[in-house]
């Protein structure tokens, strides 16, 4: 027996392999620590027994290593294993099980098993709230982790509402202003915005939006961040007012830090005369619309100042067109088509876009032979593009036939509405949503109808 006290079986030796693994795991040469590893194990093993800690340590090094291999099944039975031991060994409370349950679980997400992560996840938090009780960082991190599974499942009821409960937590713990409970609070908001539960968001964006401002100042990034966003949101909802303030006050901070210069001034006073046209206030809009082109023709050396142009020409366009100042509206429509003609192939949806704008704008100017030129083209550009544009051409086609309409073809004008709508219906939409669609084009219908009939051969 003195071979196996001395010389390669001896438990020094099995420390000094367990060092060296550790060092090639360092260097990433994965397949010599895994042998290394394994030999030490032998030795533990034969001299202390498949159950002592030493032993068991050993093997969870092994598993650990094995899932950053991407072995994730032989990862995840050595883990149980060891689990079932520890368990056996010192009954539930050993501190170290709930850390081997939280292991195993982030192997099965990797695995894209997220069912089964989430159930592992909650028996570890079950231990580890027994053991630390409730305000502990670890119970708060697990549950954090529980509701980051449920977003990545798509489950967002389960999420936002274990969401809330940490929010409760946190800010029952450490009070709720405090920068952990901010952050809480926007991914919760950010749930709510996947669940596409708008007034939930918009309620928890407040809250954030407190908190932010107490914590870091209200002119600090975080909190301009969630004030864009509640600024954005009252858009989406309908509440242009509410929007409006948001973006003035979002306006007077960004003015205050970043100086009256800068793109993001430029980019608030574009979104600020969005909400002012849709509010019904375009005499506003346009002046903010301007102050934002000034900046930007101003900054213009790169890029994306050209599209930011673009996307403020646009803006004023259909601000002049609010105003029923047609001709304005087409000069500046014409600028903004050349600026994107000139940005090449990634611009050719908004192309299409405002080549459907200047369509429509010379309908209202009686000039149904330039309108059908620039829809013509608007359909060759959205015909050559793959994805989703099927909505946009429908109205687009939709318009056309307005055109022949007009022009006394109304054959050819009735077969156009038909395949339009056709078109429309195959888009899930429901008949609801079609119908509406459809009596917004019949104002500008109306609007040709009304052309004098010399006018509508364009002599």
């Amino acid at each position: 027996g003195s071979k196996l006290e001395h010389g390669r079986y001896n438990i020094k030796f099995a420390n000094v392999t367990l060092l060296l693994a550790a060092v090639y795991e360092d260097e990433k040469d994965y397949d010599v620590a895994l042998k290394l590893y394994r030999e030490a194990i032998s030795i533990y093993s034969t001299k202390l027994g498949d159950h002592n800690n030493t032993t068991v340590d050993s093997k969870v090094l092994v598993a650990k290593l094995l899932d950053k291999m991407k072995e994730y099944q032989e990862s995840i039975r050595i883990h149980c294993d060891v689990l079932n031991m520890r368990q056996a060994l010192f009954g539930q409370t050993d501190p170290r099980i709930p850390d081997t349950m939280s292991f195993i679980a982030n192997t099965m997400k990797k695995q894209g098993r997220l069912i089964q992560a989430i159930k592992e996840l909650k028996r570890a938090l079950k231990l580890y709230r027994t053991a630390l009780g409730d305000s502990h960082p670890l119970v708060t991190n697990t549950v954090d982790e529980i509701s980051s599974l449920y977003l990545d499942a798509g489950n967002y009821e389960k999420a936002t509402a274990i969401l809330e409960e940490v929010v409760k937590l946190k800010a029952g713990t450490a009070g709720i202003n405090t920068m952990d409970v901010a952050n809480t609070l926007e991914v919760l908001a950010n749930a709510y915005e996947s669940a596409e539960d708008r007034q939930n968001e918009l309620r928890t964006l407040k809250k954030c939006y407190s908190v932010y401002s107490v914590v870091c100042g209200e002119s600090s990034e975080e909190a301009t961040t969630i004030l864009e966003r509640l600024a954005a949101n009252y858009r989406t909802l309908g509440d242009v007012s509410r929007s409006v303030t948001a973006y003035l006050a979002l306006l007077h901070t960004r003015k205050h830090c970043l100086g009256n210069t800068h793109p993001l001034v430029a980019k608030t006073y574009l979104y600020l005369g969005k909400a002012l046209r849709e509010n019904g206030k375009p005499e506003k809009a346009r002046r903010c619309m301007k102050q934002a082109l000034s900046i930007c023709v101003g900054e213009g050396k790169h890029i994306s100042d050209i599209g930011m142009i673009a996307e403020v020409m646009h803006e004023m366009a259909l601000n002049s067109v609010d105003m029923g100042d047609n001709s304005g509206a087409l000069k500046i429509f014409k600028q903004e088509l050349a600026i994107r003609r000139k940005m090449g192939k990634k611009e050719n949806r908004r192309k299409a876009v405002t080549l459907h704008h200047l369509g429509t704008t010379e309908i209202c100017m009686r000039n149904n032979n330039k309108a059908l030129n620039f829809f013509m083209e608007a359909l060759s550009i959205y015909e050559k593009m793959d994805d989703e544009v099927g909505i946009s051409f429908a109205k687009t086609l939709y318009c056309t036939g307005i055109v022949f309409e007009a022009t006394r073809n109304q054959d050819r004008a009735t077969e156009t509405f038909e395949e339009s709508i056709k078109i429309l219906e195959g888009q899930g939409l429901s008949k609801e949503e079609v119908k509406e669609i459809v009596a917004n084009m019949d104002k500008l219908r109306a609007i040709a109808e009304k052309t004098p009939y010399r006018k509508r051969f364009g002599r």
